[in-house]
Order: structure tokens, then C-alpha cells, then sequence
């Protein structure tokens, strides 16, 4: 779903096995539209587990949203292990199927250093990226990280012109929202360099600091923008259309997260930056300190 108030909409029609909120969205917070399809639920006499997604791993934000009426938590970006653990906790047994590999998948490794052409792994590294960064939060799964990289890829634009729009129109809790989601997407590639640049601009949002987003937009974006064209170069620009057009429910875990702000591009990725009541939530692996 695109907003909280989609997410209801398609919960009065349709039947889901699960439902993942994120807490941070234009209008109506994950919360609001929890308790809103809950209610949705009731009146259809359905029971339907609903999970917060969220970054910040603390105690007090758990039990927060335990409180008020959350099943699940899974901190962000998602850990299979972990996203396994609250699966088998909050659903049916009979939907939970346990399935065993007999051995670990191995990557192709070159021989040699004669002249080869460059791997996807050796292209996206040459554009700054840290490849085992983002194979690690897909679980070392190339083919997964591979989909998300194209979702980031194809998304770019569209996102790039929310950013400017909210930029000149000094409209900064969107602008913040949508920086927020650029953070936490590139970090998850592995861009961390984008992620840092990102990071401090929805600070500055937070704080309307005019000066320093003034300063600092253009070149994140620029980044952006290099990043997004050099990733479509690798994959070339046709897979990533078909990437995008094909399922556009296939989000950097952003989860993440569509195009999501107030008007066409609300963010339904929710990451907590420490006070939970704050709306604005930040990006931070399990690693890094909170």
C-alpha cells in the first residue's frame, strides 16, 4: 500500500495472512491506520495479525508499539532470522512450512586477473557501493539484492523530484520524510557515503535549518542521481523498467519503502530516531549505536 489510508481501503475487500506497518507516513502514522483496520476487521469478523517495522531496536519502542496493539516488531533493515522468529510467533502453524538447504549458495569468484569483463558485484563497487553491505541485509541472496537494486534504481527520479519540490517549497516534515527514506534505502544497498549525506539532511529538516539544506541538497542529490543512473548502466535501463512496471510492490525494504509523500509519494517506512513520539524515525543497523 502506497498510505495508511490505502492499506484500510485494501483490508475492506481483501483477505491478508499478515499485515507489516511502518510508523512514518504523510497525514496518518502506522499506528492510526493500525487501529483503523483493526476496527475495519472487527466488523468483518476477521482476525489479522499486523507487525510494526521499525529501526530502532530499543526496548521502549518495542513495548510501544506492543502497547498499543501491535502482534509483532521487526527492526529494519529486516533480518531474515529475526523476521522468521516473529513470523512463526504470530501466525497460524498450519502456515508455516520449514524448509532445510544442504548447503550454502556460493558465489563465482574470478580465477584469475586476467582482462574478463567486470561482474555486477565489481561494477557496483567501482561506483562506491559496498556490495557486502547490502548482500548481508538480503541474507547473501544476489537475486533479492539484485530486485532491490533495480527498485532503487527505477524509483530514483520520481523520488529526486519530491525531494526538489519539497526543497524549494520549504515544505521540510515532508522534505524530511523523504530524505529519511533515502537514508534508510541507500544504506540498506550499501551506499553509505548517500546514506551519511541523507542522514544530515533530515536532521536539518527536523530542526528547519534552511542554511544547511540550502547548502547540502545538491550535492545529495547529484549523488543520487549518480548512483541511480550508474546502477541502471550496470543492470541496463530496460531491467529496470521491467523491474518497476512489472511489481511495483517490490520495495527496498523500505520495507523500502513506493513513492510515497503527502500528494503522490507517502513513505510507509517507519525507523524510529530515538523519542518514539517524534513521527520522524531514523535508520539504524543493528550495528551501529543508537
Amino acid at each position: 500500500a502506497n498510505s495508511g489510508k490505502e492499506s484500510i481501503a485494501m483490508c475492506e475487500t481483501d483477505d491478508y495472512d499478515i499485515i507489516f506497518m511502518d510508523h512514518m507516513m504523510p497525514e496518518m502514522d502506522g499506528i492510526e491506520a493500525m487501529k483503523r483496520i483493526r476496527t475495519v476487521l472487527a466488523k468483518r469478523h476477521k482476525e489479522i495479525p499486523i507487525v510494526a517495522l521499525t529501526a530502532n531496536a530499543v526496548s521502549t519502542a518495542k513495548k510501544m508499539f506492543l502497547r498499543e496493539g501491535f502482534d509483532g516488531f521487526i527492526s529494519k533493515p529486516v533480518e531474515l532470522p529475526e523476521l522468521e522468529r516473529v513470523l512463526r510467533k504470530v501466525l497460524p502453524k498450519e502456515l508455516c512450512t520449514e524448509v532445510f538447504e544442504s548447503e550454502e549458495e556460493v558465489y563465482d569468484q574470478p580465477k584469475t586477473a586476467t582482462d574478463r569483463p567486470l561482474s555486477y558485484m565489481e561494477q557496483l563497487a567501482a561506483l562506491g557501493i559496498d556490495t557486502q553491505t547490502g548482500l548481508h541485509y538480503c541474507q547473501k541472496d544476489e537475486d533479492l539484492y539484485k530486485q532491490i537494486l533495480l527498485n532503487y534504481a527505477g524509483n530514483g527520479p520520481k523520488k529526486q523530484q519530491d525531494a526538489d519540490k519539497f526543497c524549494d517549497n520549504k515544505d521540510y516534515p515532508n522534505y524530511a520524510i523523504v530524505v529519511h527514506a533515502l537514508k534508510s534505502t541507500s544504506k540498506m544497498i550499501g551506499a553509505t557515503k548517500l546514506s551519511d549525506l541523507a542522514k544530515a539532511l533530515e536532521n536539518a529538516a527536523k530542526a528547519e535549518d534552511d542554511e544547511f539544506i540550502r547548502t547540502h541538497h545538491e550535492e545529495t542529490m547529484t549523488e543520487y542521481k549518480r548512483l541511480v543512473e550508474g546502477i541502471a548502466g550496470v543492470y541496463k535501463e530496460t531491467a529496470v523498467a521491467e523491474a518497476v512496471e512489472g511489481d511495483e510492490d517490490v520495495e527496498v525494504m523500505e520495507f523500502l519503502p513506493n513513492d510515497k509523500t503527502t500528494e503522490s509519494a507517502s513513505e510507509e517506512t517507519g525507523t524510529e530516531a530515538g523519542d518514539v513520539n517524534d513521527g520522524i524515525f531514523e535508520f539504524l543497523p543493528e550495528e551501529e549505536q543508537i
